[in-house]
């Protein structure tokens, strides 16, 4: 798939912190269509989880950030 943007040419990530405190840093994949990565977690513990997603392009230095929160309850 022609991009214009090459998603090999990237850094995709995302931190995630439970409760204010970072758990993990976890790369994502390309997935195979335009302008989409992902991963697969678990979440077993309940708690506020905050995942900020970053795209980085080592060659310019250019970032794009984002994040969102979940409140994981007990089942």
């Amino acid at each position: 798939m022609k991009t214009f943007w090459p998603p090999e040419a990237y850094e995709v990530g995302a931190y995630l912190k439970k409760n204010g405190e970072l758990q993990e840093i976890i790369p994502l994949s390309f997935c195979g269509q335009r302008n989409c990565f992902e991963t697969s977690i678990s979440i077993s513990l309940p708690g506020d989880y905050e995942f900020i997603v970053y795209a980085f392009d080592p060659q310019t230095g250019n970032t794009g950030v984002d994040k969102t929160t979940i409140v994981a309850t007990k089942a």
